[in-house]
């Protein structure tokens, strides 16, 4: 039987990070904020959304919460460009 998870505490989108957290991600997440469902489909429809912004989904069992990582090409004008990794805690979770 999958594990059923309460979904909460969304990324505010900007807070103290380096970049916003990609809009549609941001959609994403607001939407399972909250819910009730197996923890592998909340995954999966993240994951749909991280596919279109070659980024990458994990779940962190140890602190209960989806992650989201992406690299992002630094094209700040006059410097060499180069790739940064952003790290986003997305979701936390917990058994119900």
């Amino acid at each position: 039987m999958a594990k059923l998870v309460l979904l909460h505490d969304p990324h505010p989108g900007i807070a103290e990070a380096l970049i916003a957290l990609p809009e549609p991600m941001k959609d994403c997440i607001d939407s399972l904020n909250l819910k009730i469902m197996p923890l592998e489909e909340a995954v999966i429809k993240i994951e749909l959304v991280a596919n279109e912004l070659s980024g990458k989904v994990e779940v962190v069992e140890n602190y209960q919460y989806i992650g989201f990582r992406i690299i992002r090409r630094d094209v700040t004008p006059g410097k060499i460009n180069s790739k940064k990794e952003h790290y986003f805690r997305l979701l936390r979770y917990q058994e119900v």
